[in-house]
């Protein structure tokens, strides 16, 4: 148990003391930023050891998200790193791999083999490999650290991280959408393609990929905005919940 004279600044570290959430202290500014960067790091450096617990929900999630694309698409995620990548290959395309088929290696940070079909084109598949780093640890990480180095009582936490990771895996919902459509769904080179996009919209979604898949920089604005809004709308509801009380007691006292 700390003393009594530790408790101020195990609350402080902790963020449950008053101290730590004034936003005009220096010392509440950079235990945040400090709490931050130190999380944040040690998820980085720890990220080869965390990668085939994440890697395996990253692709689980993308199975059940993406079982069923426009009423007649499929996606399904597989292990570049797997053992058996060809067994696994072969019985989500059931009769359309040849026997000589050359199975995708994994490349760098790209662990993952995206496979998309259309039941409109039995037999035509499409191949690509993603990262689940990049598309989606690393925003991850950085939201994570964000929460831990947020000051706020218990029961807000749990709200800010709930309702942080739903917006934020919307988002990875939204990421990976614009990349399997902008790479196949949506081109009309690919007899797969389920999607009959106009020349505005087809270059309106290459943009969109650009920005959401391709651009490193979108891994860590969006978690900071995830962050940014949930925080602001915990203290708006708080904030109505003090005033609805006040007004109560305030008819209660007239009354």
């Amino acid at each position: 148990m700390p003393s009594h004279k530790a408790r101020p600044l195990v609350g402080f570290l902790l963020g449950t003391h008053p101290s730590a959430r004034d936003p005009s202290s220096p010392a509440a500014i950079i235990r945040f930023a400090g709490i931050g960067v130190v999380v944040y790091i040690l998820l980085i450096i720890f990220q080869p050891a965390l990668h085939q617990a994440y890697g395996y929900w990253f692709r689980a999630f993308g199975d059940v998200v993406f079982h069923r694309v426009g009423g007649v698409g499929s996606v399904h995620f597989l292990d570049l790193h797997s053992q058996t990548l060809f067994q696994d290959l072969d019985e989500v395309t059931p009769g359309d791999l040849p026997a000589n088929f050359d199975v995708p290696k994994a490349d760098g940070e790209k662990d993952t083999l995206l496979v998309l079909q259309s039941s409109k084109a039995p037999g035509s598949v499409g191949l690509f490999r993603s990262g689940s780093r990049m598309m989606a640890y690393i925003p991850t990480a950085l939201f994570f650290a964000l929460f831990v180095a947020t000051p706020l009582p218990v029961l807000k936490r749990v709200v800010l991280l709930v309702a942080g990771f739903v917006v934020l895996h919307l988002f990875l919902v939204l990421r990976m959408w614009v990349y399997v459509t902008n790479v196949g769904f949506a081109d009309p080179g690919k007899k797969y393609h389920i999607y009959e996009p106009g020349d505005l919209s087809r270059d309106l979604l290459r943009r969109a990929d650009k920005v959401l898949a391709d651009d490193p920089t979108f891994n860590y604005i969006v978690p900071v905005l995830v962050w940014l809004v949930v925080v602001l709308g915990i203290n708006f509801w708080t904030r109505r919940r003090e005033l609805a009380a006040l007004k109560a007691a305030s008819r209660n006292r007239r009354g």
